[in-house]
C-alpha cells in the first residue's frame, strides 16, 4: 500500500514535487493534489491537414484469397446500402483503408461495407480531393495504387 502524505500525496509524489523549486513547484503540488495537470500545462491540439498522397502506399504481398496470383476487385461491387453485399472486394477495400491510415475500416473488415467502412472512405475521399459518395473507377485506381494483391476490374462505368 502507497504511503500518504497529509497533502493527500504520496510520499514519492511530495518527495519529487519538492525537488522542483518555487511557484512551478507549488503549481505542480497543488495540481498533483487535485489529480489536475499544471495551470501553465499547454494541451494545444493542431489537427493535422488532410493531405493527397503524392506516392503510392505499397501493401505488404501476402493477402490474395483467391488462390491466384493476384484477387479481382471488382469495380461493380464496390457498393454500399441496400445493394451491398458481402464480397472479396470490400474485404479487400477495407483492408487497403487501414494501410492507407483509414484504420475505421479495419474494425469493420468482415466483407460487407458496413458504417465503420463508409466513414474510412468518405474520410479517404475528403483527404484526397474527390467527392464524397459512391466509389467511382478512378477512386478505386487510386486506393489499389501500389497494392500486389489486387488488380482493379473495371466492370461497370462508374
Amino acid at each position: 500500500m502507497t504511503d500518504i502524505t497529509p497533502s493527500g500525496l504520496s510520499a514519492a509524489a511530495e518527495a519529487a514535487a519538492s525537488q522542483i523549486s518555487g511557484k512551478a513547484g507549488e503549481d505542480a503540488l497543488k495540481a498533483s493534489a487535485n489529480n489536475l495537470p499544471p495551470a501553465d500545462a499547454d494541451f494545444s491540439v493542431s489537427p493535422s491537414p488532410a493531405k493527397k498522397s503524392t506516392a503510392p502506399v505499397k501493401s505488404k504481398p501476402g493477402a490474395v484469397v483467391s488462390g491466384n496470383k493476384t484477387d479481382d476487385v471488382l469495380t461493380s461491387r464496390l457498393v454500399f446500402g441496400a445493394y451491398a453485399r458481402k464480397s472479396l472486394t470490400i474485404h479487400h477495400l477495407q483492408r487497403r483503408l487501414n494501410d492507407l491510415g483509414f484504420s475505421e475500416a479495419l474494425a469493420d473488415i468482415d466483407g460487407f461495407g458496413g458504417e465503420l467502412t463508409q466513414r474510412s472512405v468518405s474520410a479517404w475521399q475528403e483527404a484526397n480531393g474527390f467527392p464524397v459518395g459512391q466509389i467511382t473507377a478512378e477512386q478505386a485506381r487510386a486506393i489499389f495504387d501500389g497494392d500486389p494483391n489486387v488488380s482493379v476490374v473495371v466492370d461497370t462505368i462508374v
